[in-house]
């Protein structure tokens, strides 16, 4: 069998905790793959982008060796990706001299990108390193386009070159395609790499084609601890050593000692954020998307799933590869959209609630501990009392709705005060206000249909002086820790938060110039 493993959980793995495993565990997980006797271990990135030590980033000998154990049976690599903080070529020592035998590179379809993975690779095989060519998202490439790109490789004769399945979205019928076009046109001496992700589950499968393939041709295939990567993840070390242990008929590979890297030094980090399939990442895929488009729309816990993929389908075919948050925004408010002459209704709020004390209730979980304390301001200021996108442990007045999902999840609808922003598909009720949707959103990409925002916008618009606020809490790194009921909790891309948050802050700091603002319960946006 004419196939190495490399295992590259901790430069993929680090998209889930910013690489930032620990001078600890980064020595644990390389020990550990060594004595399993994996072919590769790729150790991380070389890059110029800032890191602390103990992160799995590295700009320059000096810190691999501070931080990775000499090796026993395996070749360490290396990724540098183009256009992403790269190293520079020339600043890196030659390979006699370092613990890295092997170089990956990515870059995009860009003739620019693609020129200069072609001089990095010329430099670092000057330098004696392996090198492997990897271009991201094989399947944006036509045909013409990836056979031009395999004279280039050609002429390079790397150590391998690699298929990508950035989106994974191959199937048996693509991994064969692009294997038989691959191989019929590669040099002979070139490895063939792949490196897929697991949106569809279909790694695992996609690697057994590779290893069933009939060609004398050496092969690469990346695979990591528990599947730990970006998104979906990526194929599970220990699932396809196993399998080759069984074809072969002799262990190979040790899995116990894989299986030990989950227990002692993966599993604290996936109770933190976890990886692995998601309906996100089934969305992105069956669409052809960066798996982040998916991530985005179902974050904002706004929409049926249905209307998720709709939104998908409506991405440009050029812009559904690179995540374009701007333009996601803008297809999802158009989406939205659904625009109305509110003049009548901006009045009648304005009668009902102008001039008047109001209290706002979001469903943050600091509600729990200070459920008297809000019943006893009810008590005593007599406020109007709205809620927000939810109904809770008290009696309110009125019940603001801006997002589908909560609004199909009240119960007793009809026995409510409902004011509705315009994108509410509700059928013409006595009881609901309708006030423009588009009119009320925010400038801020992180926090541009934010509920409790776009309500504040509202009742300053109408007049309103003085607001007090309980359960706006901002968010936690941990989302179980958000909300006041568990059935409130859905996916969402945690590392937004922390923008989240600063930039609720801006807003109310901005909305406290025309209207009091008082919290009532703890909160990060004070």
């Amino acid at each position: 069998m004419n196939v190495k493993l490399l295992d590259c959980t901790l430069r993929d793995g680090g998209y889930i905790n910013s690489w930032e495993f620990g001078e600890k565990n980064i020595d644990y997980i390389i020990s550990k793959l060594d004595s399993a006797n994996l072919d590769i271990i790729e150790i991380g990135f070389y890059t110029d982008m800032a890191h602390e030590f103990g992160c799995a980033l590295y700009s320059n000998e000096d810190e691999i060796r501070k931080l990775c154990p000499v090796p026993k049976n395996s070749e360490y690599a290396a990724m540098i990706a183009i256009g992403e903080k790269e190293i520079s070529a020339e600043k890196l020592p030659d390979a006699s001299e370092s613990l890295v035998d092997i170089i990956r590179i990515t870059f995009h379809n860009k003739d620019d990108e693609v020129n200069k993975a072609k001089d990095f690779a010329r430099i670092l095989m000057d330098k004696h390193y392996k090198v492997c060519m990897q271009p991201v998202g094989i399947t944006d490439y036509e045909d013409s386009r990836l056979l031009e790109l395999l004279k280039i490789i050609n002429e390079v004769k790397p150590y391998a070159f690699y298929i990508v399945d950035t989106l994974g979205v191959m199937n048996k019928q693509d991994i064969l395609k692009y294997l038989y076009l691959v191989d019929g046109n590669l040099d002979a001496d070139v490895k063939i790499g792949f490196h897929s992700h697991n949106n569809l589950q279909m790694s695992f499968a996609n690697a057994q084609e590779i290893l069933q393939f009939p060609s004398n041709r050496e092969f690469v295939i990346d695979t990591s601890v528990y599947g730990m990567g970006r998104g979906a993840g990526n194929l599970c070390t220990e699932i396809i050593a196993d399998y080759i242990n069984n074809l072969l008929g002799e262990k190979k590979y040790n899995i116990l000692n894989m299986l030990e890297i989950i227990d002692e030094a993966l599993m604290p980090i996936y109770y933190k954020k976890q990886w692995g399939y998601s309906a996100a990442y089934f969305l992105s895929a069956s669409q052809n998307c960066h798996p982040n488009y998916a991530t985005e729309l179902l974050t904002k816990q706004t929409l049926h799933v249905s209307e998720i993929g709709n939104i998908l389908s409506l991405i440009p075919e050029r812009k559904k590869s690179i995540f374009d948050r701007t333009l996601l925004n803008n297809i999802y408010i158009s989406y939205l959209s659904r625009e109305i002459d509110d003049e009548g209704a901006m009045k009648k709020l304005n009668g009902l609630l102008g001039g008047k004390k109001i209290l706002l209730i979001a469903p943050g979980k600091t509600i729990a501990g200070n459920i008297d304390k809000i019943r006893n301001y009810i008590a005593e200021e007599n406020p109007v009392v709205i809620s927000i996108n939810s109904v809770l442990d008290f009696e309110s007045d009125f019940v603001f709705i801006s997002n589908q999902r909560r609004f199909n999840n009240i119960k007793d609808i009809e026995n409510l005060n409902l004011i509705a922003t315009s994108n509410i598909k509700a059928e013409d009720k006595k009881n609901l206000v309708c006030v423009d949707y588009v009119s009320l959103l925010n400038n801020d990409e992180y926090v541009f249909d934010n509920s409790g925002l776009m309500l504040l916008k509202l009742l300053s618009e109408i007049g309103v002086e003085h607001v007090s606020l309980a359960g706006f809490d901002g968010f936690s790194e941990t989302s179980s820790e958000n909300y006041y009921k568990d059935s409130y909790i859905g996916l969402a891309d945690e590392s937004n938060y922390i923008n989240i948050n600063a930039a609720v802050r801006k807003e109310i700091k901005k909305l406290s110039e025309n209207i009091k603002l008082t919290f009532l319960t703890p909160s990060k946006y004070e």
